[in-house]
């Protein structure tokens, strides 16, 4: 039960539309590559009539130590990263961008250093969410292996947030954390459905679902009630 991609084809999903485009915002998405020498893209918000211009969150296995970051760009690319990504593994990556002047990544919920270099990418022309590639201008970086619980949040949660998401490597539905903030769920389960906004995605190059692996429970195929709550 996640999204299963190839990197060769290459696969991905996307919508031309954007739940935020602007710090502050959180990227969340578990991830398992099955390729350990490709920069991979798990989920980026973009302006695909620009190269210069997206917020992402990043399974970089062609840097040493294979760290997630993540990165943002307005004309050069900076990042927050952790170092510790391996293949065939499930990874929880959640991407936090608190203003133009601050953003963090967090890697099985541990943090990796503040990067505070000024950045603001200007999404506008055609705003687009991605899964599994960079859908800028000049796509890059496909991801190989499997995605699943992509949420997109309109805040900059904190790191008690990021700990229960993660919630020890079981995983916890997003619909749980700050969900006064979700703006965009994507569990793949089965599916390429927005259980938020209805910002449904559209598959590239035929992708397809496990259905015996997915990092996270829902207490079967459905929905778990909803829990109300702010960042803290």
């Amino acid at each position: 039960m996640s999204l299963v991609l190839d990197d060769a084809i290459p696969q991905y999903a996307s919508v031309a539309s954007l739940a935020v485009s602007a710090a502050p915002l959180t990227l969340s998405c578990w991830v398992k590559s099955d390729d350990d020498a490709l920069a991979q893209c798990g989920v980026n918000l973009t302006d695909a009539d620009s190269t210069f211009n997206y917020f992402a969150a990043i399974a970089d296995f062609a840097t040493a130590n294979n760290p997630a970051k993540a990165l943002c760009r307005d004309a050069s690319n900076i990042f927050s990263s952790r170092d510790g990504l391996t293949i065939n593994t499930w990874h929880h990556i959640v991407a936090v961008f608190v203003s133009t002047i601050s953003r963090f990544v967090y890697l099985n919920g541990v943090a990796g250093a503040e990067s505070t270099d000024l950045v603001a990418p200007a999404i506008a022309a055609i705003p687009t969410t991605a899964i599994g590639m960079m859908r800028d201008f000049t796509p890059q970086d496909p991801f190989s292996g499997k995605i699943a619980e992509v949420a997109i949040y309109n805040a900059a949660l904190s790191g008690a947030n990021v700990t229960s998401l993660y919630n020890a490597g079981a995983g916890t539905p997003a619909t749980n954390v700050a969900g006064a903030n979700l703006v965009g769920y994507y569990k793949l389960i089965d599916d390429l459905v927005d259980s938020i906004a209805a910002a449904n995605l559209t598959g590239s190059g035929s992708p397809t679902f496990d259905a015996g692996d997915h990092p996270v429970s829902h207490g079967g195929v459905g929905d778990v009630p909803l829990t109300i709550s702010r960042v803290n």
